[in-house]
C-alpha cells in the first residue's frame, strides 16, 4: 500500500475529513486529495506533520511497516501543557482549542490580542478595539462551539 492510501486509512481511523487533516497540517485540501490519489508524492514536511499531529509512526506512514499509532510520541499539546503547569484548567482548555483552530481563526485571535495590548498602551480608538473584540469572539465561538468555557 502506498503513502496516499495509508493517509486515507488513518483519516478513516481518526474519523477526520480531508479538509480537517489538510487544515491541521497546513496544506490545501486539494493537495491532500492529490497525495491520497497518488497523483503526487507526499513531501517530507507533510509526512512529518501528519506523524507529529496525530502520533503516527513515521516509518509506518512511509513504508507500511510497524504499527500505525506511535504510542510513545508526545503530542505538541502535551508538551506545551507540561511547560505551563501552573495554568488553571480554563487556561489549558483555551490553549488546546487555539492550537486546533485553522489559520484564519488563529489570525482573528492574534488580532484580538494585539488590539488588547494596543488598548492597554493607549493606541487605537475604543471603537476599533471593540470591533476587533466582537469579530474575534464571534469567530472563536463559531469554531469551538458551546461548552469550551471550562
Amino acid at each position: 500500500m502506498a503513502v496516499g492510501k495509508r493517509i486515507k486509512e488513518l483519516r478513516t481511523e481518526f474519523h477526520i475529513t480531508q479538509k480537517q487533516l489538510a487544515d491541521r497540517i497546513g496544506i490545501k485540501q486539494g493537495s491532500l486529495s492529490d497525495v491520497e490519489r497518488e497523483r503526487v508524492q507526499a513531501t517530507d514536511r507533510v509526512i512529518k506533520a501528519i506523524s507529529r499531529e496525530y502520533r503516527i509512526n513515521e516509518n509506518w506512514l512511509r513504508t507500511g511497516e510497524g504499527e500505525m499509532i506511535n504510542e510513545s510520541a508526545v503530542s505538541f499539546e502535551e508538551l506545551v501543557m507540561s511547560m505551563v503547569a501552573d495554568l488553571d484548567e480554563l487556561d489549558k482548555k483555551i490553549i488546546t482549542e487555539y492550537i486546533k483552530l485553522p489559520p484564519a481563526q488563529k489570525k482573528n485571535i492574534k488580532a484580538l490580542i494585539k488590539s488588547m495590548v494596543e488598548e492597554r498602551k493607549g493606541k487605537g480608538t475604543e471603537r476599533e478595539h471593540l470591533t476587533v473584540l466582537v469579530h474575534a469572539t464571534n469567530c472563536l465561538a463559531r469554531e469551538v462551539g458551546p461548552g469550551w468555557q471550562g
